[in-house]
């Protein structure tokens, strides 16, 4: 039975959530699906190539959770969690999409939602296209951080964190005393918190820019009347 390109993804998913991205070789995925490497390589001309289908294929769910017909910030705030949740549920899944700037239809669909809530937010062609990155840019960097944390800070057997604290409570605070008192929060793992806050500031960073103009035109026609 030919090998399918679906079947390839799918088998490269598992496989990323088994062993992480530096793990993920063709030739790993090739004994996974029992094949020899060359087969991979006629669906995929490259380990970039099958990364690209896989963050498409990673960002599936997201279009689908985006409720439709609701005012444009309810679905930038539903598409960033979107977007957030599938990017965490795989391993390494940010690490994956990013960089990719693959053209395959999930992808192309959430570009598609957030434009056109941006532009009816009332930013042109170039602003849209610019906030439409930030607030990618923004989900990814947050993501990759996350799972990072995760990896690193929370699963480790090694004590960093304990480690740290220890280090802030001692005299080495009082040369870094702001970080001392935010230690707690910073070490914290409520990410869901602090993910959703800084999708309200970036929001509310689009509402006072976009009221600027118009603030400055009301007061420009109060003068001339």
């Amino acid at each position: 039975m030919a090998l399918e390109r679906d079947k390839v993804v799918a088998a490269s998913l598992i496989l990323l959530d088994e062993v992480g991205l530096d793990g993920l070789t063709m030739r790993a995925l090739a004994k996974r699906l029992a094949v020899q490497a060359p087969t991979l390589y006629w669906h995929f001309p490259s380990k970039q190539a099958l990364l690209d289908q896989m963050a498409d294929a990673i960002i599936a769910p997201v279009p689908a959770a985006i409720p439709p017909g609701e005012p444009p910030d309810t679905v930038l705030r539903s598409l960033a969690d979107a977007m957030r949740r599938a990017l965490l549920s795989r391993r390494d899944g940010a690490r994956v999409y990013a960089g990719t700037y693959v053209m395959g239809e999930n992808v192309l669909a959430v570009a598609d939602i957030a434009l056109g809530a941006l532009m009816q937010k009332g930013l042109d062609e170039r602003g849209a296209a610019d906030e439409m990155f930030n607030i990618v840019y923004y989900i990814l960097g947050h993501a990759i951080e996350e799972q990072g944390f995760q990896e690193r800070w929370v699963s480790a057997d090694d004590g960093t964190v304990a480690g740290m604290r220890r280090l802030l409570a001692e005299p080495a605070s009082r040369r870094f005393p702001s970080l001392s008192r935010c230690v707690d929060t910073i070490l914290a793992s409520d990410f869901d918190a602090r993910f959703r806050r800084g999708v309200d500031s970036w929001l509310h960073g689009l509402e006072r820019k976009e009221a600027a103009p118009r603030v400055r035109s009301a007061r420009s026609a109060s003068v001339k009347s």
